[in-house]
């Protein structure tokens, strides 16, 4: 997803990148699920800090900062069909 945009705030140009997300032993891309989160529960408990979540109801998160103010505006698109 290749953008060219403009900072809203002091109009100088922005750069696009990414948040990354660190896990057990490797670093993921930021993803947008919609909902509300739910912990994950296991015969009615509570189980860890661990979310509910649908893998393929996840779009990766594209982060644009400004390059003067260092303003972020996060963008979530549907990955491309393949």
């Amino acid at each position: 997803m290749s953008m060219e945009l403009q900072c809203p705030d002091c109009g100088t140009e922005m750069e696009e990148g990414f948040i990354p997300d660190a896990a057990y032993g490797a670093v993921l891309q930021t993803c947008w699920h919609q909902g509300t989160a739910e912990s994950k529960t296991f015969l009615g408990m509570k189980i860890g800090t661990g979310i509910k979540f649908d893998p393929t109801n996840m779009m990766p998160v594209t982060a644009c900062r400004c390059t003067s103010c260092g303003l972020l505006k996060f963008y979530a698109k549907p990955k491309a069909e393949k």
